[in-house]
């Protein structure tokens, strides 16, 4: 750069001072940014919970730190369901339901997970979770347990072996034992490291003290397991709240039963909002019970969540004779072949709240009724029958 000259006008005033900016100087400047290399050895990925105000997780009578781990794993790590079982590799992928394990299962199928199972994506870093003592089971290794266990219960080969095809063919299943907090990581966390805030602790947008005050006055003794199998009906006892929740999924044609049950029973008394739907409060026309209720659109149906105190209103739904919307009708266009298995995301939430329990219970006539109701094609019922282990028999008890 050559010599630089600047010519301006002084003044004689003493310590004055005039900036002058000079030509611009040439330069380079170099950036070094060091991150944690991540992934290294790959992802695994699991489908979980998408509704993080899911009131169905009551139901599970889960404590407040495991509801955390269902909604917020990416928060606050994975949890799996019997953390001191002793239930095999090949238990756990024939049914976790009937032998709950220690293991949690995930897709290698990376980035969109398992296709058959609908909710929330979130990624287990291979490497990280290796880290924290996690012991991965392969997918090579699940099938020849499966293959193994044919051995130990011959009776069920049929099933086992379309598992095994669920297992190699769609899921490309891998099961994770003992995940710490903070080695799972959901594809936001990754790149923004943001999480979203825990909601108040509320039942259909009541808080524990307020429905404890609205049933302060319960008297209800009625046993659960008196009222029939479907829907399940769980006491708030342990929330010392004098009542029981229920959510039903239901037949989005039926829902006049229901409400009609609530007429004959109740009287509208307050409405509230949560979560952008109507939560109907109600009185009792003879007596001090309460109801409150919300209906929202899930399943291509409806599902009711509701908090109540009466017993024959709960006994009143139980005789109503209302259906479960079948596989077919909540996930339209469901392949049959993929219903089984360990399943995830919206398939598993749906299958763990209401269509199982209500299955399972139906006996040979209602469940021919059933697949008559809902035009059942011969895959679905073969799918279903061997899914849940149905004999042709007597030996389910009618849902009553």
């Amino acid at each position: 750069m050559g010599a630089f000259e600047f010519k301006t006008t002084t003044n004689t005033k003493e310590n004055s001072q005039h900036d002058i900016t000079g030509h611009g100087m040439p330069a380079n400047i170099h950036m070094f940014i060091v991150v944690d290399e991540i992934g290294k050895e790959g992802f695994l990925v699991r489908k979980v919970y998408a509704t993080p105000n899911d009131q169905n997780l009551l139901k599970k009578n889960l404590p407040e730190f495991r509801i955390k781990n269902e909604v917020w794993p990416e928060k606050f790590g994975m949890i799996p369901i019997a953390p001191n079982s002793k239930a095999t590799v090949a238990e756990h992928v024939y049914s976790s339901k009937q032998y709950p394990s220690t293991y949690v299962s995930t897709s290698s199928e990376f980035p969109d997970g398992a296709t058959r199972f609908q909710g929330k994506t979130v990624y287990i870093d291979i490497e990280k979770a290796k880290a924290a003592g996690a012991k991965l089971v392969t997918t090579e290794e699940i099938l020849i347990a499966l293959e193994d266990y044919k051995a130990v219960a011959p009776h069920k080969t049929a099933k086992i072996n379309e598992i095994s095809n669920l297992v190699k063919d769609f899921d490309k299943e891998v099961l994770v034992k003992r995940i710490k907090r903070s080695k799972v990581m959901s594809i936001l966390q990754r790149i923004r490291q943001i999480f979203n805030p825990e909601p108040k602790k509320q039942v259909l947008g009541y808080s524990p003290t307020e429905l404890q005050l609205l049933f302060q006055n319960s008297s209800v003794t009625v046993n659960p397991d008196s009222l029939g199998k479907y829907p399940e009906i769980n006491s708030l006892d342990a929330f010392g709240i004098h009542a029981f929740y229920v959510s039903l999924l239901i037949d989005k044609r039926e829902i006049e039963n229901f409400l009609q049950q609530v007429d004959s029973y109740f009287l509208p008394e307050t409405n509230r909002m949560f979560n952008d739907l109507a939560v109907a409060q109600c009185k009792g026309r003879k007596g001090n019970e309460r109801l409150c209720y919300l209906i929202s659109d899930e399943f291509e149906n409806l599902v009711i969540r509701l908090v109540t105190d009466s017993e024959v209103f709960l006994n009143s739904i139980n005789g109503c004779d209302l259906s479960v919307p079948p596989p077919w009708i909540a996930f339209k266009n469901y392949n049959p072949r993929w219903w089984g298995g360990n399943m995830q995301g919206a398939q598993e939430y749906y299958d763990d709240n209401f269509f199982c329990l209500y299955f399972k219970n139906l006996n040979r006539e209602q469940r021919e009724n059933y697949y008559i109701k809902y035009d059942a094609s011969q895959d679905w019922k073969k799918a279903l029958e061997l899914f849940y282990d149905i004999e042709d028999d007597e030996a389910s008890s009618p849902i009553d």
